[in-house]
């Protein structure tokens, strides 16, 4: 899936909101360096966070500012409702609280990994870097061991992992692979670098180089679904067919529930013809996480194919409520509400995926062509966007 926003990166880092056994890398990094706790018991440290190191916007990147405990109590609200929303999976509130935290009394370091991961996710690349860096010269300066013994703890790795999948996104890639290089060899038994390293390979069609990375990630650092779908994209990619559905079989003997696993399995068979036994996969990935758009997106495309249309209509325009940013469940949607009648509807949906989506996205022509061709009852371009959605 080509898109501006960080849907590429679904595979190594999964779903924006997912909250399944798979939760996002960069959410998942930050739940382990700072574990789940309710909004009362982190108001209950709240006076600790005053005497913390903070970064405001305005004060450049050595800024540090002494925060007053009297002016605490909001603002450590919003800190601490930013964060629970990012845990939640609400990306849209948790940028608007850590903005307004950021304006008035600036971010600590557990606020700029949450903000920084929040920023990523919602494709606010810039702002991201400027959050990781930031974050990165936080700890920096309490640094007493050398790089490649603090690569190893918490919460340097995870400051690590985040400001070297930015770089990659901000054309920096020889500083980000430099760094997640670096973190592979100290943090040798953390999946996340070699994902992050796997996509980037796969995203620059370096498929071999991906198929190392992932393989390299299973011997070293346990074993991982999403280790094991990158695998299987690089082995697909490189025309190994047979290897990758060897590759997903064991993973689902391993992970019988994980959704990434499923998922591609579906995928696999849906383009094999095996329509049947994919939507039962897509159906079981749908249920197990409600919030993953490619399983909403492909479980509706089954609901299609049954002539169960309005329930289609309903799981998109929730999905999309959801993942504004995954341009491509429009393409299913669009088709959806001109079936239903709502050709209004569809023309919009199409022209947003028209404005979210890269001028290199195979599926432009073809929605290009579907609103040209809006009032046919049985439209021939349509027919295209009728396939599953690749994570």
């Amino acid at each position: 899936m080509k898109a501006r926003t960080f849907v590429r990166f679904l595979v190594p880092f999964l779903l924006v909101g997912c909250k399944s056994q798979e939760p996002s890398e960069l959410k998942e990094t930050y739940t382990r360096v700072y574990p789940e706790a309710s909004l009362a018991e982190e108001r209950s440290v709240a006076l600790d966070l005053a005497s913390s190191p903070r970064v405001r916007p305005d004060s450049g990147e050595k800024g540090v500012v002494a925060v007053s405990p009297l002016s605490m109590a909001h603002q450590n609200e919003l800190q601490m409702r930013g964060i629970q929303a990012f845990k939640d999976g609400n990306l849209g509130r948790a940028s608007a609280y850590f903005e307004e935290a950021e304006r008035s009394i600036g971010l600590g370091e557990k606020e700029l990994l949450a903000a920084s991961a929040t920023a990523y996710e919602r494709g606010d690349y810039p702002k991201a870097f400027e959050r990781a860096h930031a974050l990165w010269n936080l700890l920096e300066r309490r640094r007493t061991k050398t790089l490649e013994e603090d690569l190893r703890t918490s919460p340097f790795r995870e400051a690590a992992l985040v400001l070297g999948v930015v770089q990659l996104k901000t054309h920096e890639d020889k500083a980000g692979v430099a760094l997640l290089e670096s973190l592979v060899q100290s943090a040798r038994d953390w999946p996340a670098p070699y994902l992050a390293l796997a996509e980037h390979y796969q995203g620059k069609k370096a498929y071999n180089l991906s198929a190392r990375v992932s393989n390299a990630g299973l011997d070293r650092a346990g074993v991982d679904p999403r280790l094991f779908v990158a695998l299987a994209r690089a082995y697909r990619a490189l025309g190994q067919i047979e290897n990758a559905k060897i590759t997903l079989g064991r993973a689902l003997k391993i992970f019988p529930e994980a959704t990434s696993v499923l998922l591609w399995l579906g995928i696999s068979e849906f383009e094999n013809g095996a329509v049947t036994s994919a939507c039962e996969r897509f159906a079981l990935g749908f249920a197990k996480d409600e919030s993953n758009p490619v399983a909403a997106h492909n479980y509706s495309l089954c609901l299609v194919r049954g002539g169960d249309w309005e329930r289609a209509e309903n799981l998109l325009r929730n999905a999309i409520g959801r993942n504004a940013e995954v341009s491509h469940l429009r393409l299913l949607y669009g088709v959806v509400l001109k079936r239903l009648g709502n050709l209004r509807g569809a023309r919009q949906t199409w022209g947003e995926f028209l404005a979210l989506s890269e001028s290199s996205d195979e599926k432009r022509a073809l929605v290009e062509a579907a609103l040209q061709d809006l009032t046919n009852e049985e439209g021939a371009p349509e027919k295209g966007l009728l396939a599953p959605m690749v994570p």
